[in-house]
């Protein structure tokens, strides 16, 4: 039986640099590519230098996600979550469970085994490590479907005297309990949801992978993303607002619109429309003189929108202490509420988040709210997901006699490249 992403992805965060560097040019080999290890630098037939990162678990991803990215084109951490804060620094990111997905399904199955036997010490199927997550929480009652509400208590800042508001920002984060003898699949150990358990969200890892398996390959997303002045809530400072239809894991079409210049911005923020066919993607700015800009999809077969749901349950969910707080039955379905309380990022004053999670683990909402005292920003969250949608059709501004593929590069990497004004 093939292991989830998830599960190897855990087994890359055992790795050092080095040794990743090595897995992945390994990779790319067995795919018929050219590519080299040199040090903790990946360098590909094409030219393209991916530096590796592997930092330790122990260290928040804020600290982790501070990487020298010069001179290469990107980056490829072993943490999912220091992959989202890379993003959100503008940093070019090869994400662990993209090098997982070739590993898995870009490869014979005999190739992907030897491969792990020989850079990850075991079989492809061999047991990824535990997660600490899998042993906490307290356990609350419920029946049947999960909606994980994520509720944190607001922490005292305590004012520096300097008028920097930066403060003392108290920890919430919650210690595991002891391990305890209690038979699986009962009490707090009851399975209600992949990665979820009566006592709250046990892996985020396997969460996130559940969630992306249950959206399948039609779906759409709503997005609402907002940041106010920390002590003037009435004036929002900077919004964005997104809605993504996907019909397959090149077939998309995203529009984000918006105001003001996000500050803090845990998501891609900039405005813009973006078509993609199958095969090419073409990407329209603001404004009604914009031009499109067209490029070759690169993993044609790699859902981003998809891998991005995974990040945002990673990093807002992953928490020490949580708590199922409601089960109920709608429309048939049963949803389960759970609350995740501890965060580790220092300059993260309070915190609270909501998701309603379905029992194969899709995550239908995930709305999240918190305070950062370093730039005086109240960040609000919402994002709905819809595996019953997603009708993508050629938007008009698309130019219909583009001859793609003409500024083509060594290894089929094309990039992007102003084609004409947007009608």
């Amino acid at each position: 039986m093939a292991p989830s992403r998830a599960a190897l992805v855990r087994r890359f965060g055992r790795l050092d640099a080095a040794g990743y560097t090595r897995l992945l040019a390994a990779v790319a080999r067995a795919r018929d590519g050219e590519a080299r290890a040199e040090g903790t630098t990946v360098v590909y037939g094409d030219g393209r230098r991916v530096r590796t990162h592997a930092p330790s678990r122990g260290l928040p991803a804020s600290l982790a996600a501070r990487v020298e990215a010069d001179g290469v084109d990107s980056v490829a951490p072993t943490r999912p979550a220091v992959a989202a804060r890379l993003r959100e620094r503008g940093v070019a990111v090869v994400a662990p469970a993209g090098v997982a997905r070739r590993l898995l399904y870009g490869l014979s199955r005999r190739r992907a085994d030897a491969l792990a036997r020989e850079h990850l010490g075991g079989p492809l199927d061999a047991p990824a490590p535990r997660s600490v997550r899998e042993r906490v929480g307290r356990t609350t009652p419920a029946l049947g479907v999960l909606v994980v509400a994520v509720a944190v208590a607001l922490v005292a800042v305590a004012g520096a005297g300097d008028g920097s508001g930066r403060g003392a920002a108290a920890d919430v984060t919650t210690a595991a309990p002891p391990d305890t003898d209690e038979p699986e699949g009962s009490g707090a150990n009851e399975t209600l949801a992949p990665g979820v358990t009566a006592s709250g969200v046990a892996d985020t890892d396997t969460l996130a992978d559940a969630h992306e398996a249950a959206l399948g390959e039609r779906y759409e997303v709503d997005l609402d993303y907002r940041e106010e002045y920390r002590r003037q809530r009435s004036f929002p400072r900077a919004g964005r607002y997104r809605t993504v239809a996907v019909a397959g894991p090149a077939r998309y079409y995203e529009r984000t619109r918006g105001w003001g210049d996000p500050a803090v911005a845990p998501i891609p923020t900039e405005r813009r429309a973006v078509y993609g066919d199958g095969e090419y993607r073409y990407i329209r700015g603001p404004g009604e003189n914009a031009t499109v800009a067209d490029g070759l999809i690169w993993w044609p077969d790699i859902d981003s929108y998809a891998s991005r749901s995974e990040m945002y349950i990673e990093r807002f969910l992953d928490a020490r202490q949580t708590d199922v707080v409601e089960t109920r039955v709608e429309d048939g379905q049963a949803l389960h509420r759970v609350a995740v309380r501890g965060s580790a990022d220092a300059d993260v004053a309070a915190y609270s988040a909501t998701a309603v999670v379905t029992d194969e683990g899709l995550v239908r909402e995930l709305q999240v709210s918190y305070l950062r005292s370093d730039e005086e920003v109240a960040v609000s969250l919402l994002v709905r997901y819809d595996p019953t949608a997603g009708a993508v059709e050629r938007p008009s501004w698309v130019p219909a006699d583009t001859t793609n593929g003409s500024t083509e590069q060594p290894g089929g990497r094309s990039p992007d490249r102003a084609v004409r004004p947007a009608a």
